[in-house]
């Protein structure tokens, strides 16, 4: 099977959340050298005043004017946040960057097999595999017949993280894994997904 999907690179995330986080790391960072600023700085001024010497100077200047005013807007909030790195400066730049994630989709791709077994008394086919892999991921997946169209079928996946605190990379694998239910339906469908940027791959 294959599966593509386009999500909100944001997920189930909420803000206060986010804030409270970024709080708690703020507490154990490093102090942040006074160099690291200026390069930041450097950076908003060759956005604001780009020259064809610079590097990147023509990614840059393929920009979308609105993608590239997100784009000082983050790393002036950047620049604000590494010369007094407080909590009003943090929770600016934790929203800022939240807001954007709510804003980008990403799209992927996902190519695996399943073995799939008859429900008895019913034309549903169901399947349940793993623990599998570092997180220890259950896949519960059925095919159901289209109510309107029993000849075409309906696919439900839900996964379940049996070891959410295992590490996933640098993040714990209950943070990284989407648990919720989805339906794939076999029809092509409309969805209003205000995206105003489009992330390919995982």
């Amino acid at each position: 099977m294959t599966q593509a999907s386009v999500r909100r690179q944001g997920g189930g995330k909420k803000l206060q959340e986010e804030i409270s986080k970024a709080l708690a790391q703020l507490k154990t960072e490093k102090p942040i050298k006074p160099e690291e600023c200026a390069q930041w700085e450097q950076a908003v001024e060759k956005i604001k005043n780009p020259k064809p010497t610079d590097e990147g100077y023509a990614q840059l200047s393929s920009m979308e004017p609105p993608a590239k005013q997100d784009l000082l807007k983050t790393m002036s909030t950047l620049v604000e946040f590494c010369k007094n790195p407080n909590e009003q400066t943090m929770t600016r730049l934790t929203t800022l960057n939240f807001e954007r994630e709510a804003r980008t989709c990403i799209v992927g791709t996902n190519s695996f097999s399943l073995q799939f077994k008859r429900v008895p008394g019913s034309q549903t086919w169901a399947s349940n595999t793993g623990p599998d892999g570092l997180c220890g991921v259950v896949t519960v997946a059925r095919l159901e017949p289209d109510p309107k169209y029993p000849n075409f079928y309906n696919y439900i996946q839900k996964k379940v993280v049996t070891i959410p605190s295992a590490n996933f990379g640098s993040m714990k694998c209950a943070d990284v894994i989407e648990q919720g239910e989805y339906k794939f339906v076999w029809q092509s469908r409309d969805i209003y997904a205000r995206c105003d940027y489009i992330k390919f791959g995982f």
